[in-house]
């Protein structure tokens, strides 16, 4: 009877201690927390109609990428480009869109993909609308919104679709018939609302349930780990794992139908306005290690290109090659960043190295 007095009196204790300080010093404690955090997300803001974005004119802003840091700027429109090529025009003549692999994250514009291509053509204007957490639904919205709203114009539009756009369009984004992308409200998203009405002044307690209705069974590339399992993560697996259960309710193919649905609206919407468009694909290292070079990505986009795109840069052969002559470990050490799966310079040159010889087979389809 004693020892379940004691434990009891020493839970009261803690809970007391743990709330004072939660409600005294929480916010100031979280805030520490975030400043040493591996992503630095302080050029993102909100969207009305795409959902989010980068700032704009932001010049030399310092970046935190892992343990990388890097400068990044921006144009007028919040696109990310070069610091010292800025255009503020409203007429280029090719676009990128995609997410984070495309704005290029954990690396100056210069090193990326598409700064490789806009710094090898100069004379095309070039704009990189990808950010980070893109998806095809979104990728539609923003290019929509774009010629219409903003009364832009371009002659050709590279959509990269990324591995994580299925899991994105399963279980993160919803577009409405405004063309207005918005986050899904799941039961978990509900709860996590009442929580913070309860928690508002306990920051601490907040940010320990809302981890608990995060992803389940989320695994996060932690940039700490061992070559064999850097950069392998659940978000990536239905390539070669349609059965995951971390694609929410809806499932992989939901996420896949409402990715196909998104771009062919996409091609519709720039076909009409006589713009061509491109699809480009690259593998994670779940594709690398788990799956094949002919997996489920390049069949499904693959499929899509025959009759709409004017080019599908299919980068898997090249990123499977060096796979077979050099294995795993080394493929993944060499062309992503460590502890990651997004890539170096390395892998942004093969991209990009593709993307070149796509548009030297057949340069008058640009």
């Amino acid at each position: 009877m004693s020892l379940t007095r004691d434990i009891f009196i020493i839970l009261i204790i803690f809970s007391i201690l743990f709330f004072s300080t939660d409600y005294w010093f929480g916010k100031a404690i979280i805030e520490k927390i975030d400043s040493n955090r591996l992503h630095d997300n302080k050029s993102q803001i909100s969207h009305s109609i795409y959902h989010h974005d980068i700032k704009k004119n932001l010049f030399k802003l310092n970046q935190k990428w892992g343990k990388v840091n890097y400068e990044l700027c921006t144009n007028r429109f919040g696109f990310k480009s070069s610091c010292n090529n800025i255009i503020d025009d409203k007429d280029f003549d090719i676009v990128f869109i995609g997410d984070s692999f495309t704005e290029g994250v954990g690396l100056e514009y210069e090193d990326t993909f598409v700064g490789l291509f806009s710094n090898s053509y100069p004379e095309l204007k070039v704009a990189n609308m990808g950010v980070s957490s893109y998806s095809p639904s979104i990728y539609r919205s923003k290019i929509q919104y774009y010629l219409e709203q903003e009364k832009m114009t371009f002659k050709h539009v590279f959509v990269f679709i990324d591995i994580s756009d299925i899991q994105d369009e399963a279980m993160v984004y919803d577009r409405s018939k405004d063309n207005k992308v918005i986050s899904q409200v799941h039961e978990e998203a509900k709860s996590i609302s009442k929580i913070k009405i309860l928690t508002e002044k306990t920051p601490i307690l907040y940010r320990l349930l809302s981890k608990i209705y995060n992803f389940r069974g989320q695994k996060h590339q932690a940039f700490e780990c061992q070559p064999i399992e850097c950069g392998l993560t659940t978000r990536a697996e239905w390539t070669h794992n349609p059965q995951s259960v971390d694609y929410g309710k809806r499932g992989v193919q939901f996420g896949i139908d409402s990715s196909i649905h998104h771009m062919k609206e996409l091609y519709k919407l720039l076909n009409e306005r006589g713009i061509g468009l491109s699809v480009g694909i690259y593998p994670w290292p779940n594709q690398l290690k788990y799956d094949v070079e002919k997996n489920t990505q390049a069949k499904i986009w693959g499929d899509f290109c025959k009759e709409k795109c004017n080019y599908f840069i299919n980068t898997m052969p090249t990123f499977f090659e060096y796979l077979q002559s050099n294995g795993y470990v080394k493929t993944y050490q060499d062309f992503y960043i460590y502890g990651d799966v997004h890539f170096n310079k390395n892998g942004n040159k093969i991209v990009f190295e593709d993307i070149q010889k796509s548009l030297f087979q057949n340069m008058d389809r640009l």
